[in-house]
């Protein structure tokens, strides 16, 4: 069993800082983090979704139930149902697994801001033109 435990969320040195522990059958066995400028803070989501792909692909790889014990993003979670059986088919040894979490409805949006790449193409200006006087 694959858990992520242990979030937790801080500013050190003008970087935001989240964290979690990644457990195999409740043995700590890495630290797993992300640090970035805080003035990025408003898109830092500070539960575990941001650590399920990792521990997802951990997880099949091993073929073991991953465990996410603090709330996430019900998006993700729904959609690990149809990721699993897709890396299952590249044939290296990737697995369809259970996930267990926590039935969460539905969650506050983070940030009311829009965040967009930018290729140049129609798509990237659409949504240009549709946000661009949002600040």
């Amino acid at each position: 069993m694959i858990t992520i435990k242990n979030i937790k969320f801080n500013i050190n040195d003008g970087k935001a800082v989240l964290s979690a522990k990644l457990y195999r059958n409740n043995s700590a066995v890495s630290d797993i983090f992300i640090r970035t400028d805080k003035k990025y803070i408003d898109f830092i989501r500070k539960d575990a979704t941001p650590f399920i792909p990792i521990a997802f692909i951990v997880a099949s790889k091993l073929n073991e139930e991953l465990v996410i014990t603090d709330q996430a993003s019900p998006a993700i979670l729904a959609n690990l149902d149809k990721i699993g059986p897709i890396l299952s088919r590249w044939n290296v040894g990737f697995k369809t697994i259970q996930v267990t979490a926590p039935n969460k409805n539905s969650l506050p949006r983070l940030s009311k801001q829009t965040a967009s790449f930018f290729t140049a193409g129609v798509d990237s200006f659409y949504t240009y033109l549709k946000h661009k006087d949002e600040q």
